[in-house]
Order: C-alpha cells, then structure tokens, then sequence
C-alpha cells in the first residue's frame, strides 16, 4: 500500500479491509496453499513494482517461479506480468534485453521443473490441471457465480448443495459485492501512482480469468481469488480515494470504515 503511494491511514485501511474478509479468515486457518500462494504472490508483484521502478531485475521472476510451485496457474500470472513489462519496454524504450533476460529466468526454472516431472510422472503438467478441467457450460455456470460472493465464505457452498439461503444474506451479500468490485473498478482508473495502476489490475484480471475458466471451487472460501486480496485492498482505497478526492485518510478512522465496508 505504501509502495503505492497511499497514506498511512489508507494504508491501514487496506490491511483491515483484508483482515475483516471473511474468506481471507478462513484461508488462514483451513490448512491449505492459499495463505501460502497468497504470501508468494504479493511478494512477486511487490519486488516486480520495484523493479519496473528502478528499471531492472529479476528477482520477481524467481518469486513466481515459487509461487507456480504452490499453485501451477501462477503461470498465467507470469504472462499478464510479462505484457506489463513489455508493454513498459515499448513504452519507456527500455532495451528488450532486460525483458528477455527477466523472462528467461521463470522460463527456465519452469521448463527444468516440467523434464523433471514428465520424468517422473509422465505427464507435462500436474494432477491438479486435469482435476480442474470442466466443460464449457459449467464455466460459464460457477465462474462468474464465484466471482460474485468475495465476502461470504458459506453462500457459495449453499447454493452449489442446493440449500435455501436466508433473504438477509442475499440482500447484504449483494450490497457488499457491488461495493467490493466497484470501488475496485474505481481504483483502477487512478493513474496517480506510477506503473501500479497496471500492474495490479493486471494481476487481478489474470486471477479473474483463470476462474471463469475453470469455474471456480465447489469448496466453501474464495481460496482461487484470496491470493489477490490484497491487491484489491490496495485498489479499493485508491477508489475511496478517488471519491474522496485528495483529502487524507485520518488513521484512527481506518479500522471502523473498513468494518462498515
């Protein structure tokens, strides 16, 4: 947050924001990857920003190659980073060696880790991609569908075992979700914090594809979007922001507007 330029205040907005999400709680304490991936992801794109600032570097890809590790659709990540730096590359006329070499690095590691399963295995990519293939239709089912609860971690379950969910739960679940993307969407158009307003719907827009494709998880969470929390947090402060206009966030008022939200 403060990378972005956000105020101490808004900076602590977003770590609440985070906290106080429901499913973000329950992917602390469920024992799988996602607190793990989450923690892999944030630190690639952080040491990416840096990079891009300082025009150089490619410890990020290392970072990713880590997170694929954790998750194999980190790949995907990879390639949304990979257009931002090319983008940038044309953009700034950077030389495209620095891109290339970037590259290089995640590419190689990948390869070395895709001979050594196929050697062991057989197979080019792991169980997990052939678990989560599904048709079409279902895709287009489950996929925005999972999108649109990022507060609940219980909703998504109901409905996918075809239980009758409370009114009360729908109607605020509906409010949140529209303050959720919106703000969001409205953080997006803020151009006042260097290349990050690039980077980060990029990232996000990577995690949302990969989830209208292969229709989310049939599992209570949002354990396939937790890993961009944070990035959105971030993006949601630089939308109240952008409402606000540029008065500051006191810090006191942080937690107590992050609970209401």
């Amino acid at each position: 947050a403060r990378a972005v330029g956000l105020s101490a205040g808004e900076s602590v907005l977003a770590q609440v924001l985070v906290a106080v999400n429901n499913n973000f709680a329950l992917a602390a304490v469920n024992g799988m990857e996602t607190t793990l991936a989450l923690c892999l992801v944030l630190g690639s794109v952080l040491t990416f920003g840096r990079e891009v600032e300082k025009r150089g570097g490619a410890y990020s890809a290392g970072l990713l190659f880590l997170a694929l590790l954790a998750r194999p659709y980190a790949a995907v990540l990879f390639a949304a980073l990979f257009a931002v730096r090319a983008f940038l590359t044309v953009r700034k006329r950077l030389p495209w060696w620095d891109l290339l070499g970037w590259a290089s690095v995640f590419l190689l590691l990948m390869t070395g880790l895709l001979l050594a399963r196929f050697a062991y295995y057989g197979q080019w990519v792991p169980n997990t991609y052939y678990a989560k293939q599904v048709t079409s239709q279902y895709a287009s089912q489950w996929g925005p569908l999972y999108l649109l609860h990022p507060l609940s971690p219980i909703r998504v379950a109901w409905e996918y075992i075809e239980l009758p969910v409370p009114l009360w739960s729908t109607q605020w679940q509906a409010l949140g979700t529209v303050a959720f993307w919106g703000l969001g969407v409205v953080g997006c158009a803020r151009r006042g914090a260097g290349w990050w307003w690039l980077i980060l719907p990029s990232v996000v827009l990577a995690q949302i594809a990969f989830v209208l494709h292969f229709g989310g998880d049939w599992m209570p969470g949002w354990r396939f979007v937790v890993p961009v929390l944070p990035l959105l947090a971030v993006l949601q402060v630089q939308g109240l922001r952008r409402l606000r206009g540029s008065r500051p966030l006191h810090r006191a008022a942080a937690p107590v507007l992050a609970v209401v939200l």
